[in-house]
């Protein structure tokens, strides 16, 4: 004879959301902040997801890329005669990281405070 428990919570808990849906206040050009109206008329003008192109099917495999990775590098040049500098690198970089946060951080000095 009675509905079951979550049935009639459902059918409060519609009772209660609807007449707030209808309430809603339609927003006119007028209530609208003006950093926000040119995305409001823009809405529309937004690619559909259906129109994006498919993934692309003829996609070289590995090997392929590495042989012609080869072709270039006998063209141009390999990495062969590429100097490395000497001595520990780490020790190195940072040493540039400090000389170019103290590039960075050189307009502080003169700052009156």
């Amino acid at each position: 004879m009675f509905m079951p428990r979550t049935t009639s919570c459902a059918l409060i808990a519609a009772a209660l959301v609807l007449p707030a849906c209808a309430s809603m206040p339609t927003i006119t050009n007028t209530n609208v902040p003006p950093e926000f109206a040119e995305q409001i008329r823009n809405a529309d003008r937004f690619p559909d997801v259906a129109d994006a192109p498919s993934a692309p099917t003829d996609i070289p495999r590995a090997s392929v890329w590495d042989s012609k990775a080869r072709k270039m590098m006998r063209a141009k040049g390999s990495f062969d005669n590429v100097e490395a500098p000497a001595g520990d690198l780490s020790a190195l970089i940072l040493r540039q990281i400090q000389a170019l946060s103290l590039l960075v951080n050189e307009h502080k000095l003169d700052d009156p405070k």
